[in-house]
């Protein structure tokens, strides 16, 4: 099981009230480095497990995985941590969150 799975079971361990937090803790150790790929892939993937997980902070979580897509690099990652938040959610696709 990677790190990008194991994440998420801190927003099932605490309440609804601390998720945003435990997001931004979570999202402030995710790296930025855009020319590091595969660190763009692990950010959109545990952002896209996290999107599974927490309902309260879904809308944040597709707008930093939207952010990440406008890196280089990151567009390819980022439409598939999209379309699979998508399909959790029922929709069509990922442009459907429009």
């Amino acid at each position: 099981m990677s790190l990008g799975n194991r994440v998420p079971v801190l927003f099932k361990i605490f309440g609804l009230t601390v998720h945003e937090t435990i997001f931004e803790d979570i999202l402030g150790h995710l790296t930025d480095q855009s020319a590091w790929t595969e660190g763009l892939a692990m950010q959109v993937y545990t952002l896209a497990q996290l999107a599974f997980t927490s309902f309260s902070t879904k809308k944040l979580i597709v707008y930093h995985i939207f952010e990440t897509g406008q890196l280089i690099n990151g567009e390819k990652y980022a439409a598939k941590a999209l379309s699979s938040v998508a399909r959790a959610l029922k929709l069509g696709g990922h442009r459907d969150f429009f």
